[in-house]
């Protein structure tokens, strides 16, 4: 991705490594932008590249777009239960807004990195957890007697797991900038990253596994209500927000400074990308109008699953 110059009013000379300098401890800068010395401003640029602004600004314009568009049809549908997933989706707009921030401004400043870090990498976890509601909401259309587990214990489980594994990231996350602006070796702060990521990758592949016994278990009652296309679309959006999942463990397992943290293109690929992909599958086969308003697992809906 070419780099956005410096506005005007910014200085282009200042402490830090040598412009167009990828450091020892990850981080680069930029030639066309050096480092401009601000209170808040990291001595490298921590993402590795110079965000591109076009990326930046076309993920806060669809993500705004979807936004609208679920929590609409949140009201349309009164399907309360996957509020989650749009508050996920604001969550991508506010990161992408921090994130066209660096690109326009000033790609060194740590502000403007944590902001769009701790949104952009939060935002799947409720979007997890909406998908989480879909599976409950197919056992309550379907039968409890497909599926492995109680709802209940699918529902809080996994949405417990979630924030487990999103309190790890953003700790991780910030103490990277904490250490890099005082210029000390992230590898501790990374180390709690990965572990974070590590146990996220692990929880939903095991939500996965249960999805696909319970679809399986169920194929006939899918069919005969007429919910293959619903249902498809449901596994290739899990799917893809499970692939960036990995690609950030891939990526923070590498390290600071590696090719899949320095590279933007894979950025767009494997983080932008398949949470679009994701979200507009959810989006035309949205579970409100496909499956209804009702999930098992919360409420009275418990008490009878039980019974």
């Amino acid at each position: 991705m070419s780099a956005t110059g410096p506005p005007p009013g910014i200085p282009t000379t200042g402490g830090g490594p040598p412009p167009g300098v990828s450091t020892s401890r990850g981080g680069y800068v930029d030639p066309n932008w050096p480092f401009p010395g601000g209170p808040n401003d990291a001595p490298v640029i921590i993402y590795g590249y110079t965000p591109s602004f076009a990326l930046a600004l076309l993920g806060v314009i669809i993500f705004f777009i979807f936004t609208v568009v679920h929590i609409w049809k949140l009201f349309r549908y009164r399907s309360w239960y996957f509020t989650t997933f749009a508050i996920g989706l604001a969550f991508e707009v506010v990161g992408y807004v921090a994130r066209t921030l660096s690109a326009k401004n000033n790609p060194y400043n740590l502000i403007y990195f944590i902001i769009q870090y701790f949104f952009i990498v939060t935002a799947p976890v409720f979007l997890s957890a909406g998908v989480y509601t879909i599976l409950s909401a197919l056992i309550h259309r379907l039968g409890r007697s497909y599926s492995i587990l109680a709802p209940k214990l699918i529902l809080w489980v996994f949405i417990t797991s979630d924030a487990i594994a999103t309190v790890c990231q953003i700790t991780g996350a910030a103490f990277i900038g904490v250490k890099q602006k005082k210029r000390e070796d992230p590898t501790s702060a990374n180390n709690i990253l990965l572990g974070g990521l590590a146990y996220q990758v692990f929880a939903i592949g095991i939500f996965i596994i249960l999805t696909a016994a319970f679809i399986f278990r169920a194929r006939r009652e899918i069919a005969k209500n007429s919910l293959i296309k619903f249902v498809a679309a449901f596994g290739i959006a899990t799917l893809f927000i499970y692939l960036r999942t990995v690609f950030r463990l891939a990526e923070t397992a590498e390290g600071l400074g590696g090719e899949l943290s320095t590279v933007e293109v894979y950025f767009g690929v494997l983080e932008f990308a398949p949470v679009i992909v994701a979200t507009l599958l959810l989006t035309v086969w949205h579970p409100g109008r496909c499956v209804g308003n009702t999930i098992s697992g919360v409420g009275k809906d418990t008490e009878e699953v039980s019974a």
